[in-house]
This record gives structure tokens, C-alpha cells and sequence, in this order.
């Protein structure tokens, strides 16, 4: 039964798509554009001239972004709380830090990593004490 379903699905789905691959059809309508603009919102908010963008989400909850890859940070009594660290973001996610520390008058020093998944680009060495929790840390 499974090989019917796919054998009757296959000719449906190529004629949904213009055809089996080679086939002119699509290419060949001049309604279509070249390509879909990108909405200029897309490109995340300005930067400033050090190459990130941080905003407050919401009481001592931040987020850092530098267009590409974000990760966001919680200012405590104690320490930092920072929640991904991707390495587009280095330096410049600590300057974020402490800048938004520094204006609260709070310690700058991440106590605790908190990593939402495992990647490549998740930090392996973060200073003695750190706390880690999650995947990937």
C-alpha cells in the first residue's frame, strides 16, 4: 500500500510543481520575478559602532544581537545570568554586558551559562566558577 500512495503522489506533486525536473514551464511564465525582495526589517535593528545592538526585553532581562546570531543576559544582585553564547557575538557580548551593568550599577561577572543547545559554536572555556547548565555546555 505504501509504494501505491507514493507512486500515485509522484504525478500529482510534479504537476503541482510545473512539471518533472528539465521542464520549461515554470521558467517559461513571465509573471514571475526573478526573485522576492527582502523586507528591510529583515536585516534586524542598527547596530552601533562597535558592531552589536542591545536591548531590554523586559526588567533586568537583555538582548544582544549583532544582525546575525543573538543571545540574551539576565543582570543580577550576583552576577550576570547569560543565556547562549555565540562566538559572532565574542567580545562584543560583553561589552553589552557590561555596559548595560555598569548604567544598573550591577556586577558584570557571568556566574552562570546557560546554553539552549548543542553547537560547534558554543563557548568550551568560560571563567572558573562558572556555572553551566544545558546541552552543549
Amino acid at each position: 500500500m505504501r509504494r501505491a500512495s507514493v507512486a500515485a503522489a509522484v504525478p500529482t506533486a510534479a504537476s503541482l510543481l510545473g512539471g518533472f525536473p528539465g521542464s520549461a514551464a515554470a521558467a517559461d511564465s513571465p509573471d514571475l520575478p526573478d526573485y522576492a525582495p527582502i523586507p528591510s526589517v529583515s536585516g534586524g535593528p542598527a547596530l552601533n559602532a562597535d558592531g552589536y545592538f542591545v536591548r531590554q526585553i523586559k526588567g533586568n532581562l537583555y538582548w544582544v544581537t549583532d544582525s546575525y546570531y543573538q543571545a540574551m543576559f539576565l543582570t543580577t544582585r550576583d552576577g550576570v545570568v547569560l543565556a547562549d553564547a555565540p562566538p559572532t557575538l565574542g567580545h562584543n557580548l560583553l561589552r553589552a554586558i557590561r555596559e548595560v551593568t555598569r548604567a544598573s550599577a550591577k556586577p558584570s561577572r557571568v556566574t552562570h551559562l546557560v546554553c539552549s543547545h548543542s553547537h560547534a559554536d558554543r563557548p568550551r572555556q568560560m571563567p572558573g566558577g562558572t556555572v553551566r547548565a544545558g546541552g552543549g555546555c
